[in-house]
């Protein structure tokens, strides 16, 4: 059992997608309930976004800000979370595996705000794990309108984790050829 809470970003426009990512599906199963399954070994899990889908079946918490950012999911999630320990999981991401989600996990120490995922296409904020003292900084930079996870893991005290033999986890699917090669991968894996 990983001690943390699960939170699954649902709240992207999917402009360049056409229709919404989470529902497709993958070996007849949603993107949705292929990363709820990545999760199951942990305390809890939600699913957060701008608006509760009507067919959602799983925990569901609206964003807590207007904002059009990856920030609002995060601080959405630590705003919400009992947990110290909190996985901050993006849709866009089908192929993650429980493989990285365990690797991550064992980096965590208490002088770290988060852990971070890094590819050779740079830092993977929305695949992370994020402490709960964060918050107060999130509120610091949301009264500034700093709203970059980028620039938040580059200059607080987080733990990079390099993660070169994993890097097929980290597909972003975005666009519907994105979602082709996404099937193409996982046929071949099976």
């Amino acid at each position: 059992m990983i001690h943390a809470s699960a939170y699954i970003l649902i709240g992207g426009q999917s402009q360049r997608f056409g229709s919404r990512k989470w529902k497709v599906q993958i070996d007849g199963k949603s993107v949705l309930d292929h990363l709820w399954e990545k999760c199951s070994d942990f305390g809890s899990r939600w699913v957060v976004g701008k608006n509760q889908p009507i067919d959602l079946d799983k925990p569901f918490i609206v964003d807590k800000l207007i904002l059009r950012a990856p920030f609002n999911g995060l601080y959405t999630a630590l705003q919400h979370t009992q947990s110290e320990w909190n996985l901050i999981l993006s849709c866009d991401l089908p192929l993650m595996t429980e493989t990285v989600i365990e690797k991550l996990w064992r980096k965590k120490h208490k002088n770290s705000y988060g852990v971070i995922p890094k590819t050779r296409k740079g830092l993977e904020p929305l695949a992370g794990f994020y402490n709960r003292r964060l918050m107060s900084l999130l509120n610091s930079r949301l009264e500034n309108e700093d709203f970059s996870l980028q620039s938040l893991i580059e200059n607080e005290n987080f733990t990079i984790v390099t993660m070169d033999s994993d890097k097929g986890a980290f597909f972003n699917m975005n666009t519907p050829d994105d979602y082709k090669t996404v099937v193409s991968l996982k046929t071949r894996s099976s």
